[in-house]
């Protein structure tokens, strides 16, 4: 099949081989992957790299990149090598153009000698990188030099805030735009404040300086502005709890104390106790020990209407504690699958039969769902435990609510424990996500004109 692209592919093909640090910034089904496979064709064809290293999520590495290739014409001819697994070592001496690796294996590949010659470096899901002080990135940060094209592949750059843009913006630049360091760019952009100073918030006009800085770098593009996207309802299922339950909640919301017949358990300090209200919230708590007490079951119960509701469609359904996903397989019995950690030809397997209608219900944590393509058969979602995490949220939104997507809706069910923290992770979600989409908007709108 031949691959015609369309006015935003060449677009994405123009800003990554126009100059030497690029960023692709769309939504999923607007084909980041085939964009970058063919910007890299064109850097081969003009004699301006041979090989290609790409980091990127198990998941996409194993079921995304060559899959796409192998389903466009244009695209065969690439010979990929994984470097993952027992024979990784040996996939590493391979002649190919385009090496897999996933992030927790830098470190591995990073203590080789005679590593191939790599002119460009695509980073698939970028946010992986954007904490500038974790391992990987000063790993990465040692080699970036060596690479004469640095991509970046992402459609949530600033997930939980403008801080999230300076490691992925250091990755494309090497601290050009940003500077170098993170002190730097706090003490610039930023106000300390919160516990310990730990807190930082944008000053006035930091989002509309940093958007004219990197514009000219990035290409964002909202599906919804070029796509046929099928409506999005989320729907807030409030959740209540017993007068004896929100009793042990708010002792522990209140005093960091919460007393079971099975013992007392105490919140060292408000993070921790922030924790264990969540999880009450959703149904148990864990002790000092890491052992589960369970509270009550009125999420499980909510669970359990939404399946009936649906009526047989097939149902996404994402955790947040490990006392969840004890809870919604007990409920969901052999019909489902969790695939959490899940990944190669087992994923490849278990998504298959999800699509034909063989299970019922996938199970996921929602920070372990990049890759997963369900949208042919699934319509309905639901969050037992919800997450603060913004990237985790629009990741798992997006496995259904894409190109592709066979129903006209896409149902998204948030089971909220009245008067609890749930409650204001929505409102948390909802204001990180607007803040989200007014950086896009100032991407694009000093983006220089084509």
């Amino acid at each position: 099949m031949k691959w015609i692209p369309k006015a935003y592919h060449l677009r994405g093909v123009s800003t990554l081989v126009s100059q030497c640090g690029a960023g692709l910034l769309l939504d999923p089904g607007m084909g980041k992957t085939s964009t970058t496979l063919a910007a890299f064709d064109v850097l081969r064809d003009h004699g301006y790299a041979k090989k290609m290293l790409v980091v990127a999520p198990i998941k996409p590495m194993y079921g995304t990149w060559r899959q796409e290739a192998d389903k466009w014409d244009e695209f065969k001819h690439f010979k990929f090598s994984v470097l993952h697994g027992s024979g990784k070592q040996a996939a590493l001496s391979v002649d190919a153009d385009i090496y897999l690796i996933n992030p927790e294996g830098l470190a591995w590949l990073l203590a080789q000698k005679d590593l191939p010659e790599w002119e460009v470096l695509c980073i698939d899901e970028s946010t992986k990188f954007k904490n500038s002080n974790s391992k990987r990135f000063k790993l990465l940060k040692k080699k970036l030099p060596d690479f004469y094209y640095r991509w970046i592949l992402t459609g949530t750059p600033s997930p939980n805030g403008l801080e999230d843009l300076f490691g992925q913006v250091y990755i494309m630049d090497l601290g050009v735009k940003l500077g170098k360091y993170i002190t730097h760019f706090r003490n610039k952009y930023f106000q300390s404040s919160g516990f310990g100073g730990y807190t930082y918030t944008p000053i006035r006009g930091a989002m509309e300086e940093i958007s004219e800085l990197v514009a000219h770098m990035v290409l964002r593009l909202d599906a919804e502005d070029y796509l046929d996207m099928p409506e999005f309802n989320k729907i807030i299922r409030p959740v209540t709890l017993s007068m004896d339950v929100m009793e042990k909640y708010k002792d522990v919301e209140k005093e960091f104390i919460l007393a079971l017949d099975s013992g007392t358990i105490v919140a060292e300090n408000a993070a921790v106790a922030g924790q264990k209200c969540r999880q009450i919230a959703n149904g148990a708590v864990y002790d000092t020990e890491g052992n589960i007490h369970f509270v009550h079951d009125e999420k499980t119960k909510a669970l359990e209407e939404i399946v009936e509701e649906t009526n047989g469609h097939p149902l996404l359904v994402l955790y947040e504690f490990r006392h969840d996903l004890e809870s919604i397989m007990h409920l969901l019995g052999k019909g489902a699958v969790c695939i959490t950690g899940m990944t190669g030809a087992k994923f490849e397997r278990v998504q298959a039969d999800f699509n034909k209608g063989e299970i019922p219900f996938l199970v996921a944590h929602g920070g372990n769902v990049h890759g997963l393509n369900i949208q042919g058969n699934c319509n309905h979602m639901v969050w037992y435990g919800i997450t603060w995490n913004l990237e985790h949220y629009i990741q798992s939104v997006w496995r259904l609510y894409r190109q592709g997507q066979q129903a006209t809706m896409v149902m998204c069910y948030m089971l909220v424990a009245t008067g609890t923290l749930d409650e204001r992770v929505v409102q948390a979600l909802e204001h990180k996500e607007a803040d989200q989409d007014k950086l896009e908007k100032l991407l694009t709108e000093y983006r220089p004109s084509e």
